[in-house]
This record gives structure tokens, C-alpha cells and sequence, in this order.
């Protein structure tokens, strides 16, 4: 998994904090779907609800179900 991927979550994360969004319901497209589903893995008492959309095939095999 490359370096930029695995740290989308806690990018994610920062930036709320940054902006002092406590709890957010996060989704995207595609790598965007990714990221917001490792959002939700990493931090669940901060996401209301992740939508994932169109998720690459070798993203859903690095992804618990």
C-alpha cells in the first residue's frame, strides 16, 4: 500500500481537527472512497456515516469488510 494512501484517514483527521469538525459523515469516489473509509476505521466516534463509491478492486482487497 503505498504511504499516501495508508495515511488518507489520518490526513482526513487532521484537517477536521484543524477546522473543529468533531463528528462528520465522509464519502468520496473511487480513491476518495478509500479514504473515507479508512477515515471511519481509524476514528469511528468521528464519522456519522461513510459512503464509499466505486472502490478500485485492489483497494477492497486491502480493506476488512
Amino acid at each position: 500500500m503505498r504511504a499516501a494512501t495508508a495515511a488518507s484517514g489520518h490526513n482526513t483527521l487532521v484537517i477536521s481537527n484543524a477546522l473543529g469538525v468533531e463528528k462528520a459523515a465522509v464519502g468520496g469516489m473511487r480513491q476518495g472512497g478509500y479514504s473515507a473509509l479508512r477515515t471511519a476505521l481509524r476514528a469511528p466516534d468521528r464519522v456519522s456515516g461513510p459512503a464509499r463509491y466505486s472502490i478500485p478492486r485492489r483497494a477492497r482487497a486491502a480493506c476488512p469488510n
